[in-house]
């Protein structure tokens, strides 16, 4: 059999100290650092000569359009990879989980618009400090109990007539971890509520344009 047609990786695995003190505010200025440090991982992967940037992790997407502007590389949108996959599941709802930027910035309400998908956030403060909670839990490998934490927390924010046309979208990498059962799965149920795996769908996107690009250039 032939081999399969891998693309040829360049890493620029970033420090999470740097960047998760580093983020800003409201103020354009808060985010300095954090930009130029991104700008800098950036500029280095042009320099690999890179053809295409796939950034693994969801929370930076919330700054997509500033990173954008910083190279001449396309970046892949986990934006975009979600609203192709709502729209070939028909998927017509979406609660967003995530960390605290990714649920308090206006990014997948405003794309995923754009596909007719209609995407909210938890809108208490509570509820998003039960998330972040969870996270944190998970980032130190304390995963007994997640999953069914984060249903009972989904319970408690969406009303029961909007649980079934809604999908809970796993939006940060540790969350997941939470349901280990299903981590093969884009889109799998757990306790009656319907699950997509963010994580999953943005490396199965990735794969695909690298593969895309590869052939494009060969």
């Amino acid at each position: 059999a032939e081999p399969l047609p891998t693309p040829e990786i360049a890493i620029e695995s970033l420090n999470m100290e740097v960047t998760v003190n580093n983020r800003g505010g409201d103020e354009p200025e808060s985010w300095q650092r954090w930009d130029s440090y991104f700008q800098q991982a950036l500029q280095r992967l042009e320099a690999s000569g890179a053809g295409v940037v796939v950034i693994a992790s969801v929370t930076p997407h919330t700054r997509l359009t500033q990173l954008a502007s910083f190279t001449q590389l396309p970046i892949i949108s986990i934006f975009d990879s979600t609203g192709r996959f709502c729209v070939s599941e028909a998927i017509p709802r979406l609660l967003i989980l995530g960390t605290k930027p990714t649920m308090q910035s206006n990014g997948f309400i405003s794309q995923l618009a754009g596909y007719g998908i209609n995407a909210q956030v938890p809108l208490e403060s509570e509820r998003q400090d039960e998330i972040v909670d969870v996270i944190d839990e998970l980032y130190q490998g304390r995963s007994e109990g997640a999953g069914n934490r984060i249903c009972a927390i989904v319970r408690k924010i969406l009303p029961a007539q909007q649980l079934a046309s809604t999908v809970v979208c796993l939006g940060c990498t540790e969350l997941a971890g939470a349901f280990p059962e299903a981590t093969d799965a884009t889109r799998f149920t757990q306790q009656g509520i319907d699950f997509l795996n963010l994580t999953r769908l943005h490396a199965l996107s990735a794969f695909a344009a690298c593969l895309d690009f590869s052939a494009d250039n060969t």
